[in-house]
């Protein structure tokens, strides 16, 4: 009779601390935002933190990168001519925060 109850016991007791390891392993993460001026004189946006690169997408001038780890990442901007790209570095992510770079002049 105990052999039959802890077969019952095991599974769900099992399946309980892993759902629990999962919600204590999940973690807020940050974001990154802003808007290139002239808004036709950048294609792309990346974000580099050590071997890792996020690659987003200008729309209008504005960007953004969601989902990111807490870090000091260098955001990219890729220009189209005549402009240069241009890097802002030492960018803070933080858990559960927005990074906003504000307006980004694009030099020529």
């Amino acid at each position: 009779m105990l052999l039959m109850k802890t077969k019952k016991i095991l599974p769900t007791a099992f399946c309980f601390f892993v759902l629990m390891s999962l919600g204590f392993s999940y973690r807020q993460q940050g974001a990154v935002q802003g808007k290139v001026n002239p808004p036709q004189g950048a294609n792309a946006a990346l974000a580099i933190i050590g071997s890792d690169t996020l690659r987003g997408t200008i729309t209008s001038g504005n960007f953004r990168f969601g989902r990111m780890k807490a870090g000091v990442y260098q955001v990219l901007i890729r220009a189209n001519s005549p402009y240069r790209d241009t890097t802002i570095r030492n960018v803070a992510v933080t858990d559960t925060n927005v990074t906003d770079l504000g307006v980004i002049r694009l030099p020529q």
